[in-house]
């Protein structure tokens, strides 16, 4: 069953909906994981872009994805964000073994060097760290609490003008 996730080959650039609200995305890739989910996508094999992979391995890997991602989105806003413990184990226990020394630096693109958050840190916190965030890390902000500028919502500015 395909649960309507479409092959590469089938893709087409007309399926991005960048017109879309980005909630209406979001509504639209959960919709597709639960059908991947409801049709035992985690007992097959799928193919992303040109690779194929145990589908338990693609759906703990978008785990990790949605769960870390959705982090940083929420650290950059100057939002808290939660995830459930179990997710958030499942995705650690995923990605610790996927993640292999060679995947990490600056150099290599996808993880840094894992950041040590210290004995009692929250699950979510352990899975940060392993991902090379910091979680105590936080956007600047002004003595009014404002977040970045109109310009640059996540960027802080000065209050000088510009030469």
């Amino acid at each position: 069953r395909s649960c309507g996730l479409k092959p590469p080959a089938e893709a087409t650039s007309s399926q991005t909906h960048v017109k879309d609200a980005p909630s209406d995305l979001v509504d639209r890739a959960l919709a597709d994981i639960c059908s991947a989910i409801a049709a035992d996508a985690g007992a097959q094999t799928v193919t992303m872009s040109s690779s194929r992979m145990a589908g338990d391995g693609v759906l703990g890997m978008a785990l990790g994805e949605y769960i870390i991602h959705a982090w940083d989105l929420a650290a950059a806003t100057g939002q808290s964000y939660s995830a459930p413990d179990s997710a958030v184990e499942a995705a650690h226990e995923f990605l610790r073994g996927m993640v292999a020394p060679e995947y990490r630096g600056p150099d290599t693109g996808f993880f840094d060097q894992e950041v040590s958050v210290g004995d009692g840190a929250s699950n979510l916190d352990e899975l940060l760290g392993f991902s090379g965030r910091d979680p105590q890390w936080e956007v600047a902000s002004d003595s009014t609490g404002h977040v970045g500028s109109e310009e640059s919502p996540a960027v802080a500015t000065s209050s000088e003008p510009a030469p």
